[in-house]
Formats: structure tokens, C-alpha cells, sequence
């Protein structure tokens, strides 16, 4: 059994002066030693560990730990020249771009994967990211602080870890439930093995020989305030032993002046402070071992009172050395009066009264105590306590991610494999392809009444029309449809009559608001696109007609959700298939009158039926809203109603650069004939996506189900069970359709070259490859939408351009070359997306 994965992202400098790396390497390791898989993501840095001779090794020896994790340098803006001016802005712009970055590279991530995090920006644009629908991993958040934009941010994170009780109040407080308390800690091997050799300070630094210290070791600012070295200096005079020195390590020197300014003020000689630098995590004992007293003297602040989980107390403990720390909550949730003593804070008096108890009094008891008392806190037990949290909340596993899949098949291994088309399954696609037989039919008799007595530049046009609707359409759409089956169907389920209300109200204000305005954009620029499109001024009347449709097609989109809502699957296919043949009626007639057919006449044939049916399908929630006349509708589902509108309209504008592009480009390049032409090959090839079609929509609830219940070798069963019927399926139409445009070729008279059947020729081949990838999108869906998002963004721009330099310089055959060439890159990602996850190739 693989190890499960976990991904540890934070966005710190390595190395760094700074504890908060030292921290996160531990935490890591301690991860790792639980049989997890763990990767440390970090942002790439000038001047970082991959520009030093020894690289990643030298950087697990400055911390003392062992090389358990890899570490991952991720692409992100390095802007530290600029911090000196405006450092906050300049901070969230370069943790913006790793957040960005780290959000990217998640894309590649799987299901099985844990995302561990400390960074407060990282979190919130993992929020926000999962309020879009774009982030579908399990995210656990360590809390070193409280702050109501946190607050707000984890309330979407499966976990949040804090480093004191105080936290998980304050958190709590903010409705956050499920709520680890875990301390900071001490690595064992590092402070609590037997003693190293001794190592003579004094000479190494120019230390005085045989003198008492009382020693801070830690930063000696944080944010640029204060940790409790000003304390520590104005005490220096109170102190009776005016021998006793100071020594402060931990860096950084350039705040020493000002400490050194502060000793003259209080009339303290220089000799009796000693200020070094950071030093290596494991030279620290020694500073221990040289001092008389360990001071952790910090100030009053709601941060140190509330949120403090320091390293140094817990490597103070190991000492065996006695401690003088502040009386602060966060502090005596470990420390108490029989292992350290206490001053109160900001007070330099008391501090110095403490250290004077110390130095006049046998404290081997508080010391011993001490020890004693940190045995409980070491990385590997905390590491332990939270991975079987994880594991106890159900989002961590001893399994791996994308190989998860199939990992988990083998636990059933003994389970025979079986297909997920049943006899319902079938009984459903009969039923799909007999109202899609009968609409491509009437489809395809409306292309050859059009093509024959108007011509396929005239039929070219209306192709033109089409597509661009479609880019519009998928531009400014908010799939209302989508969020009227959500909103309505939870509505019903909690018995919920305001949220129903909400679905449909909300639904059809946007539909009204987008379609209103797609409709007087289009009317608008109707001259503009009869220039510059179609490539006839004088059919600017017909592109303002035909917005129109834009309009009535947007209208529907909340009337045929509610239907879906209400499962009324068959009469959404029946109303669709009425339109079909209602513009088939209607375009006979305009022929059949012997008038000339025009675009003007035949956007009006189309225009008759839709708005027709859009009047009809709006009785449905006209009448649903009547009953609900009254209902209150929820804040809370205003919000989100309004974030899930938007996470669709994110994926509906990602998606519109590879529909009806093609048809687009095509029109820019070359004249309408060819569009017509091309638009009456899409026309042949629609019965093979009439085929797949009913096989992605109705295997996504069972390919859920498979998931669910880890049943995930029937996925690639019925997979293959799939293609090998559309296989025959295929073939059998190729017999059919190839002749068949042959034939209705001569028959019309359309003078088709061998430039023609050239291009139809690669449109078969793209329409083959498309065709055995139809378990993607559902297989996506129900494992991790994540891994389709990076194959539609670089699709989304690599359609285009390739299409743009394709018929640029081939014309109509290019289109068909370009397709082709993105159908196989299509079916290159999404091969390797499988066989990572499921180790199966089709």
C-alpha cells in the first residue's frame, strides 16, 4: 500500500533567520515520519539554497533535520528590493503571486492529496478559490494568530490546528468547529539526546571567561516590535549582581543601536550586553549549557497574551536550566510555579527581582521539573496526535492521490469488475437518441431546403450567426439552468420554500439582465458585424433579427432548470425537438411561398419558433412562483446563489474560446461559402456526437457513485465496454455518412473539390478521437474537477491560435488540420490523466 500525500505550502525564504521555516521543516518531518508522503512547497528566491554549493543537503543540516520531505521551489515574484518601500504592499503582491503559483501547480494534484498550510494569504486565496469551484482538495490550516479575515477564510477548511487553547476559544468564537490544539514543540534528537561535547563559547564569540549569564535567544524584533529585550535592558540596573551579563542571540544586528542607545539612557556600561546573530538550530545547548537563566520576558500585547506558542520556552525546558518568563495565558498553558517562575510583564523591576531569586537560590528543582515536563511535547508525538486527526475527519488516507485510484480498486480486488450500463442505462439512451434522430433529421432536412434554394454562402451565413451567438452566449452565460437544480432541488430537499423562490427569481432576472443586454449589443453593432463578419453590409437587417434569438434563447435557461429540477427529463427533450421541427415547418413554408429565400427570411423562420417556445416553457415557473408567493428567502443563500453564478460564469468564459470558434475564424478568413460548406459537414457528423453524447451525461451520477464507493476499476470497465460499442457504432455510421455526402453532393449540385473532402476527411478523424474521450468531463467531475481545469485553459488558447494560423494559410483546410491536431493533444492529456489514475490505457 502506497504512502498518502501530503503538500505543505508556506511562503517563506529558505534558509531564513526566521523561526516560523524552522517550524515548518519540523512540522514536515514529523509528518513524514508518519508514513506520509510530503512535499514542502516554497517560493524560488535570488540568492536561496539552489545557488549554494551544497543545495538542499546544506539547508537540512543548518536546521538539524533529516532530509524525510522534498522540498519544491515554486516560480513566484521576488520583490524584496522594493521592501523597503511600501513593504506591506510589495509583501502581498509577491505572496499573491506564490499563492498563484502554488495554486497552478495543485492543478496536477489529486483527490487523495491533504494541503497543510500556515500562510494567512495562501488561505485566502485557497477561499476563494473554493468558492469558484476551483479548488476541490482538503485543506488543514495551522492558526499562529487570530484575526477576522482568518476567521472568515477557514470556514471552508476541512481542519484548523492552533498553538494554544486561547485560538481555539477565539476561533470557536468564529463558528469554527473542528479545532486541534497543538503546542509548539522540541525536536528530540536535537535537545533532548545526550549532551554534546562542550564547546568553548567564549573563545569562538570573545566571550569574558568564566562569567554568569542570563540569556534570550530568539528574534529580537518581530514585525519591528519589540519581544522583550527593551524589558530585559531597563531591568539591567535593578539586578544586584552587577556582574552579571546579558547575552542576546538571535539576530537581527541592525536593531542592536537602538538597544545599545537604550542601555546609555538607562546608565548601563556596554560591557554587559552581548548581541550576536542568528545561530545553527544545533549549537543552541550550548548556549543553554553556558547560561544561568533562560528569559523569555514578554511584553503585554494581545498577540503575546492570547497567541504565543514560542519555540525557545520549549527548548528553554530541555535546558535544565531555570526560566523567568511573563505571566501571560498563552505562556502558562505550559509553564507553571513548579517549572518556571514568573515576572509580570512590562515590568522591569519584578524581571530583575526574579533574576536576582535565581542567582541567590537552588533552582535545580524548577529545572528539573522543566525537563520532565517538555517529554510531552516533541514533533514526532505532535506530528502523531495530527495526522490521526486528519485521518479520524476522513480526508487523509495511507493511500496516494491520482494512483489512488488504483490503489483503491485493488482493495477490492476480489469484487468482480463490472460495467455501469445497466438496462435502465440502456432504456435512457433509446430513448436519447430516438428524440436526437428525429431533431438531426429535421436539422438536416432544414440545411438541404436552406442549401438548396439559397446557397451555401447564404446557409454560410446563417452558420456565422450561429457560432457567434454560441461564443456570446458562452461568454456572458451564468448557467442558470445549473443553478436552478441546485438552489431548487436543496430547496425541496430541506423543505426550504424561500431558497425554491430564490432559484427561480434570481434565475430569471439574470437570464433577463444578460440576455437584454447581449440583445442590444449585437442589435447595436449589427452593421459592423454584417461588414466585417458575414462580409455583407446589406445583411445588417438579419444580424438585428437575429439577436433576437441571442435573447429568447438566454430567456429559457431558468424555465428548463426548473424542469430539469423536476426531472421532467422527456419533456425538455420533446420541447427541444418541437423547436427543431417547428423551424423546419417554418423554413418549408418560406420556401414553399416562392419568395426569395434571404438571411432576413430564414433568422425570421428560426425567430417565429423560439420565441414560441420561450412563452411556453416560462408558464412552468410563472406557476411555481405563484405557490411561492410570500416565502422569505435566506440571506445566506443570496450569497451563495451570487458564488455560484460567478464560479460558473468563470467556467462558462474559460470554456467559450473552443466552442464555435472554429466557425468564426473560418468567416474571418475565407467567405461565407466555405463556413456554409464547413457548417454542412458539422451537419453530417452530428449523429457520431448524437452517439457519445448520452454516454457522458448519464454516466456522471454512476461515475460518482463509483468513487464513493472506491468501485473505481468499473470506471476503466466500463470505459472500455463503452468504446468498443461506439467503435462498432462509428464504423457503422462512416459506412453511411461518407457515401452519403458524396451522394448529396451530386445531388444538389454543390461542386465540392477534392479540398472539400480532404477537410471532411480530418473532421472524421477529429470527430473519432472526440469521441472516445467522452468519459472525461464526467470522470473529472466526479474524481477532481481540478485536473480538467489546466487541459481547458491550454486548450482554450491553444484552439485558437492554432486555428488562426491554420486557416490563415490553408483555408477551409486548415480548419479541419487544426481540430485534428488539438483533438489529439486533447486525447494526449487526458491518456496520461488516466493512466496516472487508474493505470489503464485507452
Amino acid at each position: 500500500m502506497s504512502k498518502g500525500r501530503l503538500v505543505y505550502i508556506s511562503n517563506t525564504r529558505i534558509p531564513s533567520a526566521k523561526a516560523n521555516t524552522y517550524q515548518s521543516f519540523c512540522v514536515c518531518e514529523a509528518f513524514a515520519r508518519q508514513g506520509l508522503e510530503v512535499e514542502f512547497w516554497h517560493p524560488a528566491r535570488k540568492g536561496d539554497y539552489s545557488t549554494h554549493p551544497g543545495g538542499e543537503e546544506e539547508v537540512f543540516r543548518h536546521y538539524d533535520v533529516n532530509p524525510l520531505f522534498r522540498l519544491c521551489r515554486l516560480p513566484a515574484l521576488d520583490l524584496t528590493f522594493l521592501m523597503q518601500h511600501a513593504n506591506r504592499i510589495w509583501f502581498y503582491v509577491a505572496a499573491a503571486s506564490f499563492s498563484l503559483s502554488a495554486m497552478w501547480r495543485l492543478g496536477n494534484e489529486s483527490r487523495g492529496t491533504v494541503i497543510y498550510t500556515r500562510d494567512s494569504t495562501t488561505l485566502s486565496l485557497f477561499y476563494y478559490a473554493n468558492r469558484l469551484g476551483l479548488l476541490r482538495l482538503p485543506v488543514f490550516y495551522e492558526a499562529h494568530r487570530f484575526s477576522d479575515r482568518e476567521v472568515r477564510h477557514v470556514r471552508d477548511v476541512e481542519g484548523v490546528v492552533v498553538v494554544n487553547a486561547c485560538l481555539k476559544e477565539e476561533y470557536e468564537k468564529g463558528g469554527k468547529l473542528n479545532i486541534l490544539v497543538a503546542h509548539d514543540c522540541i525536536r528530540e534528537e536535537t535537545f533532548l539526546a545526550p549532551s554534546p561535547p562542550p564547546v568553548d563559547l567564549a573563545a569562538r564569540h570573545g566571550f569574558p571567561a568564566r562569567e554568569r549569564f542570563a540569556t534570550y535567544i530568539g528574534r529580537f524584533k518581530s514585525r519591528g516590535n519589540d519581544k522583550g529585550i527593551e524589558i530585559i535592558v531597563r531591568c539591567m540596573k535593578h539586578v544586584r549582581d552587577a556582574k552579571l551579563r546579558f547575552l542576546f542571540v538571535g539576530g537581527p544586528l541592525d536593531a542592536v543601536p537602538g538597544f545599545r542607545r537604550l542601555m546609555r539612557e538607562e546608565g548601563v556600561e556596554d560591557s554587559r550586553a552581548l548581541f550576536l546573530d542568528g545561530q545553527p538550530v544545533h549549537e543552541l545547548r550550548h548556549f543553554h549549557s553556558l547560561s544561568s537563566v533562560l528569559l523569555m520576558p514578554y511584553p503585554r500585547s494581545k498577540h503575546h497574551a492570547l497567541q504565543l506558542s514560542p519555540l525557545k520556552m520549549f527548548e528553554y525546558m530541555s535546558s535544565k536550566r531555570p526560566i523567568v518568563a511573563s505571566d501571560l495565558p498563552s505562556i502558562r498553558e505550559v509553564l507553571n510555579e513548579e517549572n518556571a517562575l514568573f515576572c509580570r510583564p512590562d515590568d522591569p523591576e519584578d524581571l530583575a527581582k526574579k533574576i536576582d531569586w535565581v542567582l541567590e537560590n537552588d533552582c535545580t528543582a524548577l529545572s528539573e521539573r522543566a525537563w520532565q515536563d517538555v517529554q510531552r511535547y516533541t514533533w514526532d508525538k505532535r506530528g502523531a496526535t495530527i495526522v490521526g486527526w486528519m485521518r479520524d475527519s476522513g480526508h487523509l488516507t495511507t493511500k496516494a492521490s491520482l494512483p489512488v485510484l488504483g490503489a483503491a480498486a485493488q482493495l477490492e480486488a476480489k469484487t468482480p469488475k463490472k460495467s455501469l450500463i445497466d438496462q435502465r442505462f440502456k432504456k435512457n439512451l433509446l430513448f436519447n437518441y430516438a428524440t436526437q434522430a428525429v431533431g438531426i433529421t429535421a436539422g438536416f432536412v432544414t440545411t438541404t431546403l436552406i442549401a438548396r434554394n439559397a446557397g451555401l454562402h447564404t446557409y454560410g451565413l446563417i452558420g456565422l450567426l450561429a457560432a457567434l451567438g454560441g461564443v456570446l452566449t458562452n461568454l456572458l452565460s451564468f448557467r442558470t439552468n445549473e443553478a436552478v437544480v441546485s438552489f431548487y432541488k436543496k430547496g425541496e430537499v430541506e423543505n426550504d420554500p424561500g431558497s425554491r423562490r430564490l432559484a427561480l427569481v434570481a434565475g430569471m432576472l439574470i437570464d433577463l439582465c444578460v440576455g437584454l443586454f447581449l440583445y442590444f449589443l449585437v442589435s447595436g453593432l449589427a452593421p459592423f458585424i454584417a461588414r466585417t463578419l458575414l462580409k455583407e453590409p446589406g445583411e445588417y437587417p438579419g444580424v438585428a433579427l437575429y439577436a433576437g434569438i441571442m435573447l429568447s434563447s438566454f430567456l429559457r435557461g431558468t424555465p428548463l432548470g426548473l424542469l430539469i429540477a423536476l426531472e421532467r427529463f422527456r419533456l425538455v427533450n420533446l420541447i427541444t425537438l418541437t423547436e427543431q421541427l417547428l423551424k423546419m415547418l417554418a423554413v418549408a413554408l418560406l420556401v414553399h411561398a416562392g419568395s426569395p429565400v434571404t438571411l432576413r427570411g430564414i433568422v425570421t423562420a428560426y425567430l417565429v419558433p423560439a420565441v414560441a417556445v420561450t412563452l411556453f416553457v416560462y408558464c412552468y415557473p410563472v406557476a411555481r412562483l405563484a405557490r411561492l408567493r410570500g416565502a422569505r428567502i435566506p440571506r445566506g443563500r443570496v450569497v451563495d446563489y451570487a458564488q455560484f453564478s460567478i464560479s460558473t460564469f468563470v467556467s462558462s468564459t474559460l470554456k467559450a474560446g473552443n466552442q464555435n470558434v472554429d466557425t468564426v475564424v473560418l468567416g474571418v478568413f475565407t467567405t461565407p461559402a466555405a463556413v456554409g460548406a464547413y457548417t454542412l459537414f458539422r451537419q453530417f457528423l452530428a449523429p457520431i456526437s448524437m452517439v457519445t453524447t448520452p454516454f457522458s451525461s448519464q454516466s456522471y451520477p454512476r461515475f460518482s457513485e463509483a468513487v464513493a464507493r472506491r468501485r473505481l476499476d468499473d470506471i476503466s470497465q466500463t470505459v472500455r465496454h463503452a468504446n468498443r460499442l461506439l467503435m462498432k457504432a462509428f464504423l457503422a455510421l462512416c459506412i453511411v455518412i461518407v457515401p452519403g455526402l458524396f451522394i448529396y453532393d451530386r445531388w444538389n449540385g454543390l461542386g465540392f473539390t477534392w479540398q472539400h473532402y480532404l477537410t471532411f476527411a480530418l473532421l472524421l478523424v477529429n470527430a473519432l478521437v472526440l469521441q472516445r474521450l467522452w468519459w472525461c468531463r464526467p470522470f473529472a467531475v466526479a474524481f477532481d474537477p481540478n485536473i480538467s481545469l489546466r487541459g481547458n485553459l491550454i486548450y482554450s488558447l491553444s484552439l485558437p491560435l492554432c486555428l488562426v494560423l491554420a486557416v490563415s494559410s490553408a483555408g477551409l483546410i486548415g480548419v479541419g488540420a487544426a481540430l485534428t491536431l488539438t483533438a489529439l493533444l486533447q486525447w494526449a492529456y487526458w491518456s496520461a490523466i488516466m493512466r496516472k489514475a487508474i493505470h489503464v490505457q485507452y
